[in-house]
């Protein structure tokens, strides 16, 4: 009995060796497949993302971005190109033209295409496909036959502008002092705190109202306006940087808000609630005035009668 117990936790003993030396080789070679491409991050200076239909194009811009004529994610933008340059390629999952047609990385049948440029000619163009489990996706460098599973998702390679606009390029710069409505109410912010038309307002409710401004998030550019829109007034600012002004447009049938701003050309949709926010009443940034408590009923006092 103690024999057939020895020799079992021997047998058990080798199969925890083998799945150790399995693990350790699986991370072995795909360490030992090198870097995905020969690019320097620094290097590149603007890349194309297609999806076969469409194409967007990211170029550097001073210590940013920019996609179209406005100015991008540069987290966003920067994130991808280190991704890519600092990327390491595991062992080929294929080395065939059939298996990159059947992963979709050919250069007729591809989900996505990057192509990372240095100046006009192009550092690297890696075809991105299907994907073989949870973030990963299979992928191919123009001019090789390999073809990689790499930690990667075509969603964080989209195409639209709008997914690469940065949604703060109208926030406000720095603190906001002054909020002028054309409501006709001015915050203000006083040396004992925030003052609506000078008289004391809520400080919770105005200083969430001015991070709006500071925070604020557009959802795109819109090239042309719906008609029928309506003019929904304006607000003046004052920030960090100076003045600032801020025109809302209402189109009701979709109920969407568009708005435009004094230091930047175009339109720009946002959300109808944050639209809402900003475009708030006086009485919204005023202290709540409650009701004073009625008086108690007190009974009357009874007058005691005459002894007999």
């Amino acid at each position: 009995m103690n024999h057939r117990l020895g020799l079992l936790g021997g047998v058990f003993v080798v199969q925890l060796l083998i799945v150790a030396w399995l693990l350790v080789s699986d991370s072995t070679l795909e360490d030992q497949g090198g870097a995905l491409f020969d690019v320097d991050a620094a290097a590149i200076d603007s890349f194309v993302i297609s999806d076969g239909t469409s194409q967007v194009t990211l170029r550097r811009a001073g210590e940013g971005w920019q996609v179209g004529d406005w100015p991008a994610d540069t987290t966003k933008a920067g994130e991808l190109v280190s991704e890519f340059a600092d990327m390491s390629a595991p062992w080929p999952v294929a080395t065939t033209a059939d298996s990159a047609a059947r992963f979709e990385v050919t250069a007729e049948k591809f989900q996505r295409r990057i192509a990372f440029m240095s100046g006009e000619t192009a550092a690297a163009t890696v075809f991105l496909g299907t994907s073989p489990g949870y973030q990963r996706v299979h992928a191919r460098i123009d001019g090789s036959d390999d073809v990689y599973a790499i930690p990667f998702s075509n969603f964080k390679a989209p195409v639209a502008e709008s997914d690469w606009l940065d949604k703060t390029l109208l926030a406000s710069e720095g603190t906001v002092r002054t909020v002028a409505s054309s409501k006709g109410f001015e915050l203000k912010r006083g040396d004992e705190g925030w003052l609506v038309d000078g008289e004391a307002a809520d400080q919770d409710a105005a200083q969430a109202y001015v991070e709006r401004f500071e925070n604020l998030r557009v959802l795109n550019v819109v090239a042309e306006l719906p008609e029928g829109v309506e003019d929904k007034g304006q607000l003046d600012l004052s920030d960090d940087t100076g003045s600032l002004q801020l025109s809302f447009l209402h189109a009701g049938e979709e109920d969407d808000y568009f708005v435009r701003s004094s230091r930047r050309d175009g339109v720009f949709e946002i959300a109808t609630y944050i639209a809402e926010q900003l475009l708030a009443d006086k009485d919204s940034l005023l202290p709540d005035v409650l009701d004073a408590p009625e008086a108690p009923d007190v009974p009357e006092e009874e007058t005691a009668e005459p002894a007999s």
